[in-house]
């Protein structure tokens, strides 16, 4: 079960970033495939967060940015499992979701440059979480 959720970690870990590179690097019509990507992982990590909640099996699958819920040093929880740090990020993708196919391009650039530095922020520490 271990190497399982340690192979998926990985696996999304290059989906973060394919979908950073293909959002902000690719033409419009060939970044579709990223786009959906994208948003398969913001509805994944959201799913993940709320699947926590009720079973802690889902502890390795958390985004990394969550990093502190993992430890026992840092646990900012209101209730057993629901933290000030999970809702606010539950929070950031549900708009990030809802942002994301607007036709402002304010919006949607505000989007991709939110988008961007979250992923690329979770596939670091993700990184570093899997070296160390």
């Amino acid at each position: 079960m271990t190497n399982t959720l340690a192979f998926l970690s990985i696996l999304i870990i290059f989906m973060r970033l394919y979908s950073i590179f293909g959002i902000t690097f690719l033409t419009e019509g060939k970044a579709k495939f990223a786009e959906r990507i994208t948003i398969f992982l913001l509805i994944f990590e959201i799913s993940i967060i709320l699947l926590h909640l009720f079973f802690n099996s889902f502890r390795p699958l958390l985004p990394p940015i969550l990093i502190f819920l993992k430890t026992t040093q840092y646990q900012f929880f209101m209730l057993k499992n629901i933290s000030v740090e999970g809702i606010l990020y539950i929070i950031s993708d549900i708009t990030l979701l809802l942002t994301f196919n607007f036709t402002s391009d304010t919006a949607k650039s505000f989007n991709r440059i939110f988008l961007t530095y979250t992923f690329l922020i979770n596939a670091l520490l993700g990184i570093i979480t899997l070296l160390f």
